[in-house]
């Protein structure tokens, strides 16, 4: 396909982008198990999903922040100032098989969004301050934590998406 690349603008072939690269997905997947493939939580629903999917929700950053990223992907500019990305990966032996959509996690007192594959949780802070940004990629690429607290925040949030979440397909099948 054919088009104008929302990143650079460019006019070309178009490659299908994914929120976790297609090789991980086989690793993910338990064929033979009752829940045979990985968990997908939104707030429009909840389901087994052995396929990529390309249409989560997207990340809505100011324009002038969403120019830095453009140009830092581009190679064309730093890492926004403004921001911080963390990376926390589960210490558990086997982390959940759960994959929560970018979400917006907090708004005040400043913005935090948040994504997660299984065993891996991605934090943006927005005009946090310099707190956040000791463990940051960005400042420090070789600070990727390691931590409990992935297991228990997957939890968390699929507390609160879950009651808004109806199961779909065979997973509503194998949660009665």
């Amino acid at each position: 396909m054919t088009g104008s690349c929302a990143l650079c603008g460019n006019y070309g072939t178009l490659l299908d982008s994914h929120f976790m690269p297609a090789a991980c997905y086989p690793e993910l997947n338990d064929p033979a198990g009752p829940i045979k493939h990985m968990i997908v939580m939104t707030r429009k629903g909840t389901f087994q999903s052995p396929e990529q999917f390309a249409d989560s929700p997207k990340i809505d950053l100011r324009p002038e922040i969403t120019a830095k990223f453009a140009d830092y992907l581009l190679g064309n500019g730093a890492f926004p100032r403004e921001t911080s990305l963390n990376v926390l990966v589960a210490s558990d032996a086997q982390p959940q098989r759960a994959m929560i959509c970018p979400i917006k996690a907090q708004e005040t007192p400043f913005v935090r969004y948040e994504a997660h594959i299984p065993g891996m949780i991605f934090e943006l802070f927005v005009d946090a301050g310099p707190t956040y940004d000791t463990w940051s990629l960005n400042n420090a690429p070789e600070r990727i934590v390691l931590t409990d607290m992935v297991t228990k925040r997957v939890l968390q949030i699929a507390d609160d998406i879950v009651p808004e979440s109806e199961p779909k397909g065979s997973l509503k099948k194998h949660l009665r």
